[in-house]
């Protein structure tokens, strides 16, 4: 294997060029910073690939809560359709309390869906608009499947409480904050 393609230098460039345009401007120094060869790489580009390096990982951590607050909210909907068949089925077949037409099973499918747009934007998204659309889409979401799983709870049992706010609510303050922190580090 060339030192030209060896792993590290593959590593490095990937790196970089997620975290900006650096690697365009010297590649080598880039990769240089990477492989603890500091004494080679001038100043202000020591503080620039850490700063960019800084705003990679406050994004992963950011898509990360995302996902982690998506999975809270899959459970969620996943008990409470439990929930739901286990009542029809204790019922012996009569009418159950709430009943679902085709339209509203659609919009179930597509709010759930939907979880996965904050976390995927977040892990790929490098913009400002991008950080914005984050934070607003991923707070009505929390909000929204929050307040629905308290609401569906008093009606279903306590359970189904607890799961909205462990599962949606917790995760998503925090998934919430990591946004918060993207837009604000933006200026």
């Amino acid at each position: 294997m060339t030192p030209a393609s060896s792993p590290g230098k593959v590593f490095a460039s990937i790196v970089v060029w997620l975290g900006g345009s650096l690697s365009e401007r010297n590649p080598a120094q880039a990769y240089a910073l990477l492989s603890g060869q500091l004494a080679t790489v001038p100043l202000p580009i020591k503080e620039t690939i850490m700063v960019e390096a800084e705003s990679l990982q406050d994004r992963h951590h950011a898509a990360l809560l995302w996902a982690i607050t998506g999975l809270g909210g899959l459970i969620h909907g996943l008990i409470q359709l439990c929930s739901y068949v286990t009542t029809f089925i204790n019922s012996h077949g009569a009418q159950p309390a709430v009943m679902f037409d085709t339209g509203a099973m659609w919009v179930f499918g597509i709010i759930y869906a939907m979880w996965i747009l904050p976390a995927s934007i977040a892990a790929v998204s490098r913009r400002r608009l991008g950080d914005w659309f984050i934070l607003i889409i991923g707070s009505l979401l929390v909000v929204t499947n929050a307040l629905g799983g308290v609401w569906d709870g008093v009606r279903d049992g306590g359970y189904i409480v607890v799961t909205a706010l462990v599962g949606i609510a917790l995760p998503g303050f925090f998934a919430l904050k990591a946004s918060w922190r993207l837009v604000r580090r933006r200026g």
